[in-house]
């Protein structure tokens, strides 16, 4: 049986209760709130730091239905989103127009990057408030409403289970129009409550509040260019600075992730099982066990109690590198970043130990691989052998990440038992951009021993691109990881990989030439792969949808299709 996961904080924080913001001052949004009964709130600030989205929120008793105002300071228009990857393209949006006073719209954005009106309009309109450059919009939904225009909202009551991603955006035209800095994205728990994570995670860490592992960009200067990929990396010689006893080893029970700087994008945390100290340093190529990743709005993260990942001793990670993605589209000059990861830690081991399953290509075995122009899919097929040669019980996945590069399009991994697929992850609209790695809203679930793996990447390359596979940003990867426990041991002593060019350290777990199948032509298979946006055979509300749709003005579509720019 899985064990009851409580707090895989891995999930929604709360950056600040909407009263604590900007609208703490706005007397419409105050009298609104007064007035209101949601159960629960945030606020997500926008790109520009300066103002942002209050959102509330409440989950109907029967945990069917949303009901859902979203504030903005603006005057023309709001919209927003759920979002797969924490950006628009594969996005699932709500408009309102206060020129259009009672009618909320359905749209949803697809890979041409503007929103479209959905065939069935979901989202039901409840009330507005438009006043002294304050929009309040109130809308409800169903939570799952059966239409492949529409993003599902899961029950993430469990710690264990992802957060949500949402978007915002608003403006003062008349219509739906581009939004400039007034955008905003971050994270959500529909069903966590009003306990914020930051909060649960510093009373778990309460007990452990001095056995710290910095890594950090110590007053980095960021370029004066529109996007930067910078490493900072921490080496064995350096945890040992820290007080880290890496002979005996300790657990890792949490990791804290502090952003000093509007420029930091995302970043991505990775971990190797050598010291790298020395010249090695950043240069290491063996850092590709990835432990974290942070994008806005993704809170600290503290295993289960039960849970722990080791640091040195025989068998745990013994150096640590973090890859920053900077965005400076000012140009800005003299701009530094002292962001980073806190890795908390336990001087006792933990009752189960967390490890990390790679499927794919995890050592960039296809390193040089010239990868086609246009659209390309690489797929992987992990034997039964694999998991046979490995597990000698069943284990369970408490979290999955499918991991590409800037020209990753889609990415999904299948599961098979017997010859037969169980189960699949997609990341339909993969976006490396948004956060570097996406994790899959799903159940945690078991592999047992003979089980197999198909992990498959699509690519999109303009001509003239010469993408290769390889460890930089500018290269590709494909990658599932996958967070089980309890962690195992293969019999090379190497971390659980299942992938190409294994043959001499994990034989069983090899994918050979055989194994790896490649599309050129692949931009119509992609397509068939995508299910999201795709037509909707008929509406739960047909007589309803059409009104509506009807009522969308010309003005609006010219809008919309001038909205080309991603979030």
């Amino acid at each position: 049986m899985m064990k009851l996961l409580l707090p895989f904080v891995c999930l929604i924080q709360l950056a600040l209760a909407a009263t604590n913001t900007t609208f703490s001052d706005n007397v419409v949004y105050n009298k609104w709130l007064a007035g209101s009964d949601y159960r629960n709130s945030l606020f997500i600030p926008a790109d520009n730091n300066v103002n942002g989205a209050a959102v509330h929120w409440t989950i109907s008793d029967d945990n069917t239905t949303l009901n859902l105002a979203v504030a903005v300071e603006a005057s023309g228009w709001v919209g927003f989103g759920l979002s797969e990857n924490g950006g628009m393209t594969g996005s699932d949006m709500m408009i309102y127009e206060a020129a259009k006073p009672n009618i909320v719209l359905d749209a949803y954005v697809t890979q041409d990057r503007y929103p479209q009106i959905d065939d069935c309009q979901d989202w039901t309109f409840v009330d507005a408030t438009v006043e002294d450059n304050t929009m309040i919009v109130e809308v409800s939904r169903k939570l799952f409403t059966g239409d492949t225009q529409d993003l599902a909202i899961l029950d993430d009551t469990s710690s264990g289970f992802p957060v949500h991603r949402i978007i915002s955006a608003w403006g003062d035209s008349e219509s739906f129009s581009y939004h400039g800095m007034d955008r905003a994205r971050g994270t959500i728990r529909w069903f966590g409550g009003s306990v914020t994570e930051v909060e649960r995670f510093e009373a778990i860490m309460e007990p452990y509040k001095s056995n710290k592992i910095v890594v950090m960009a110590d007053n980095y200067p960021i370029k004066p260019i529109d996007t930067e990929y910078a490493h900072i990396c921490v080496s064995g010689d350096d945890l040992r600075d820290q007080g880290v006893d890496l002979d005996t080893g300790v657990t890792m029970i949490g990791i804290e992730p502090y952003v000093t700087n509007s420029h930091v994008h995302h970043f991505t945390a990775y971990a190797s099982l050598t010291e790298n100290n020395g010249d090695t340093g950043c240069n290491g190529t063996d850092y590709i066990s990835m432990v974290y990743l942070w994008a806005p709005g993704e809170p600290p993260n503290a295993f289960p109690d039960f849970l722990g990942m080791p640091i040195g001793g025989n068998s745990g990670f013994r150096s640590f590198r973090i890859e920053f993605h900077y965005d400076n589209p000012q140009l800005e000059e003299g701009i530094l970043d002292s962001s980073g990861i806190t890795y908390y830690y336990s001087t006792e081991p933990r009752e189960q130990t967390m490890g990390i399953m790679q499927i794919g290509d995890p050592i960039v075995a296809l390193d040089g691989t010239l990868i086609p122009d246009g659209t390309t899919s690489y797929s992987f097929n992990c034997p039964a052998s694999c998991t046979k040669s490995v597990l000698d019980e069943p284990v369970t996945v408490i979290r999955e990440y499918l991991h590409l590069h800037k020209s990753g399009a889609s990415s999904y991994s299948q599961h098979f038992r017997d010859g037969n697929m169980i189960r699949s992850s997609k990341a339909e609209y993969y976006d490396f951009a948004q956060q570097g790695a996406q994790a899959i809203l799903q159940e945690p679930y078991e592999v047992l021993p003979g089980d197999a793996f198909k992990v498959g990447c699509y690519y999109e390359n303009e001509p003239g691109t010469n993408r290769t596979f390889g460890l930089g940003s500018s290269n590709e990867m494909c990658i599932s990881f996958l967070y089980y426990y309890p962690a195992k041991a293969t019999p090379s002593g190497l971390p659980f990989f299942c992938g190409v060019g294994l043959t001499d350290m994990l034989p069983d777990c090899d994918i050979p030439s055989e194994g790896i199948s490649v599309s050129d032509d692949s931009s119509q298979e992609l397509l068939a792969e995508r299910a999201f946006g795709a037509a909707t055979e008929q509406c739960a509300a047909d007589e309803m949808s059409g009104i509506l749709i009807q009522t969308a003005s010309l003005g609006l579509i010219l809008s919309v299709l001038a909205f080309l720019v991603v979030l």
